[in-house]
């Protein structure tokens, strides 16, 4: 309960420091164009120009709850990053027993993670570290199963993610495999490839939704993926360029 308490502390007064601040155009902006076309119906990727959809989706939900306002897309980041710090001081609490170095330490990372458009980018990667650290604990085909979910579960939020979370779990896995440790590596082997099928699968639905609601056009075929979105002010503000955001109704 002390460790739920300094994750709420510290996220809470993260979100109270920047609910009514001003919006990033750049960034938070982008999401927040596609959390809105999400919350209207709209498919990320698909209807306009997104990362992967686990964001829109995640904010969108938030935004139906608690109104269509900016302030609502940073709540749903708030709830990421108390998990995310929750999470990361539980991991700690194995090694550290000062409760000023764990407060310390979950302010240090709520001031990092202060930007809502990458608060389920910081969840994923503490996640990824706690899979890693059960995985190496207790090497049963379970942990192997949590291991693949929580990379099929990454690549939804992000494919650069899943791609991170996989190259991690597979050194660990040879790791493992080269000690004689654990499961032998058939059976983990499928028990995580089950986990990453069972994490990625809202992305898989979403797919299968995809085409069978819309026939490709010419223009826009189902579920094709755009160029790939604006991310540093070169690409808005470029020689020639509108100052007005590429993704700008």
């Amino acid at each position: 309960m002390i460790l739920l308490g300094i994750a709420l502390l510290c996220a809470g007064a993260d979100f109270a420091l920047s609910a009514h601040g001003p919006l990033d155009l750049l960034d938070e902006g982008f999401l927040w164009y596609g959390v809105r076309h999400t919350a209207l119906g709209e498919v990320p990727l698909r209807d306009f120009q997104a990362y992967d959809p686990a964001r829109y989706y995640w904010g969108a939900l938030w935004v139906r709850l608690a109104g269509d306002s900016i302030v609502a897309m940073r709540l749903s980041a708030f709830v990421l990053e108390f998990a995310m710090l929750a999470l990361a001081l539980a991991v700690l609490r194995r090694r550290v027993r000062s409760w000023a170095a764990l407060a310390a330490a979950a302010a240090a990372m709520a001031a990092w993670a202060h930007f809502p458009e990458k608060a389920s980018g910081y969840l994923v990667s503490v996640a990824v570290v706690a899979a890693g650290m059960v995985l190496l604990e207790r090497p049963a085909p379970r942990s192997y199963l949590l291991a693949g979910a929580c990379a099929g579960v990454a690549a939804f939020v992000g494919r650069n993610h899943g791609l991170y979370a996989l190259l991690v779990f597979v050194l660990l896995s040879a790791l493992l495999w080269a000690t004689r440790r654990g499961a032998a590596p058939a059976r983990s082997a499928g028990a995580f490839a089950a986990g990453v099928a069972l994490g990625y699968a809202p992305m898989l639905a979403m797919l299968a939704g995809c085409r069978a609601s819309r026939r490709p056009s010419p223009t826009t075929s189902a579920c094709a993926s755009p160029p790939a979105p604006p991310t540093s002010r070169a690409r808005c503000r470029g020689r020639g360029a509108s100052t007005s955001p590429p993704w700008a109704p």
